[in-house]
């Protein structure tokens, strides 16, 4: 197994909460957020990268933003992994990521296509955990967004063994399996969500893609749809792999995660310090000294 790791992204501050990016299905924690070639407003193409978790942690120097890194490969050259894998690397990201300090402020994640199904089931663990220590990141989790997770599972998946079975000297990850179009696995997660993550709890937001991906729509608008109260999948014109990597700050996707951030990260964080001190006083009652 690749070896876990989590790249703070920002310098270390005091901050008010946390942000962690989970990539997909063959990505990792730098190159699944990197757009190249990036486009400003009224501009000409630039020659500089855009790395999405750091144009963000500028936004919000208030919040730690983190990526993780695990092993998500598209092909192993072995074969002797146990379908029922991925349940347990989401088990050691949990430990992983409480050992670094994830679960002790509120927190959001934002996830790439397989990204999301290890976010569900690390929260699953958490939740369903008697452990005080490892069942706090449930509690501290404020909202969740996915960008075109298949929650339903994805027919790209069955394409990919297809084509492992014409070129069977490829062989495709159990991340593969786990996605195929209809997995019981895959139903009995989205499930367990709906049925746990409330709308006044954890916020759900959900993106799906609007172009096709070497010919292959890899995540429709279904597949797409946690099923959530309150969650209304959005469009985006861009394939799987660039729908996670904004060109600049005005396209949808980043101001619709940094306005879900503000929200939960900031506004409310101000609500709960003012309730803490009592009631907030009209512009009328100010006191002036």
């Amino acid at each position: 197994m690749q070896q876990l790791n989590l790249k703070r992204v920002n310098d270390e501050n005091d901050s008010i909460g946390d942000v962690v990016f989970i990539h997909g299905l063959g990505g990792s924690g730098d190159a699944s957020w990197t757009s190249d070639g990036v486009l400003k407003e009224g501009e000409a193409k630039q020659d500089f990268v855009s790395f999405f978790p750091a144009v963000l942690s500028a936004d919000f120097p208030e919040l730690d933003v983190w990526t993780l890194d695990y092993s998500a490969s598209l092909t192993k050259w072995s074969d002797n992994l146990e379908s029922n894998e991925l349940q347990r690397v989401c088990s050691a990201i949990l430990e992983f990521l409480l050992g670094k300090g994830i679960g002790k402020q509120p927190l959001i994640l934002v996830c790439h296509s397989l990204g999301g199904i290890v976010a569900k089931e690390i929260l699953r663990l958490s939740h369903d955990s008697r452990n005080r220590r490892q069942h706090a990141l449930f509690d501290r989790t404020t909202a969740v967004s996915f960008l075109a997770t298949p929650h339903k599972g994805s027919k790209w998946a069955d394409t990919l063994k297809t084509v492992n079975a014409v070129l069977p000297f490829i062989r495709t990850s159990t991340r593969i399996d786990e996605l195929m179009f209809d997995n019981v696995y895959l139903e009995k997660l989205s499930k367990w969500y709906r049925e746990n993550v409330s709308p006044a709890q954890m916020e759900t937001q959900s993106f799906y893609e609007q172009r096709k991906t070497n010919g292959i729509l890899v995540v429709s608008h279904a597949s797409a749809n946690p099923d959530v109260e309150g969650c209304d999948p959005i469009p985006v014109s861009e394939n799987h792999i660039n729908i996670c990597k904004p060109r600049h700050k005005n396209s949808e996707v980043y101001v619709a995660i940094s306005g879900l951030i503000r929200f939960h990260l900031l506004e409310e964080n101000d609500l709960n310090r003012k309730g803490a001190k009592g009631k907030t006083l009209l512009p009328s009652q100010t006191i002036v000294i």
